[in-house]
């Protein structure tokens, strides 16, 4: 599965977990097994959506793993920094029911399905066949 699609589904399953759709204890397993079991490869985006869910979710109990994922270089460098980490999990636990903390960044529920695509609309999609 494509690493963005991923970023996707996770950012969807956090926003889901806070929501309390998903069961917290499920996806906080799910978290740990993800790295334990290298869920996705070296440098691979799912990693930052993986950290992005812990520090959303307020799981500090976590924060190591996260460190440890950096250190053994399955973070993409340059997207995201330690400190923002740390800041992320720190609003979490400052604000854990401020749904802003996740509309900023795009998750929650699509109200307007059209206004939504609409930056779709300047695309320009070319199907010529040689």
């Amino acid at each position: 599965v494509d690493e963005y699609v991923r970023d996707a589904v996770l950012g969807a399953a956090t926003f889901l977990t806070w929501e309390g759709r998903i069961e917290r204890d499920r996806m906080r397993d799910f978290l740990e097994r993800f790295h334990t079991e290298r869920l996705a490869g070296d440098d691979n985006f799912a990693w930052i959506a993986w950290l992005e869910a812990i520090a959303r979710l307020g799981l500090r109990d976590l924060a190591s793993l996260v460190y440890s994922a950096w250190d053994d270089g399955r973070i993409p460098e340059g997207i995201i920094d330690r400190s923002d980490f740390e800041d992320d999990l720190l609003v979490a636990e400052q604000r854990p029911n401020d749904i802003d903390r996740f509309e900023r960044v795009g998750l929650g529920y699509i109200d307007d399905v059209i206004e939504a695509l609409e930056w779709t609309s300047h695309l320009e999609y070319f199907s010529k066949e040689d």
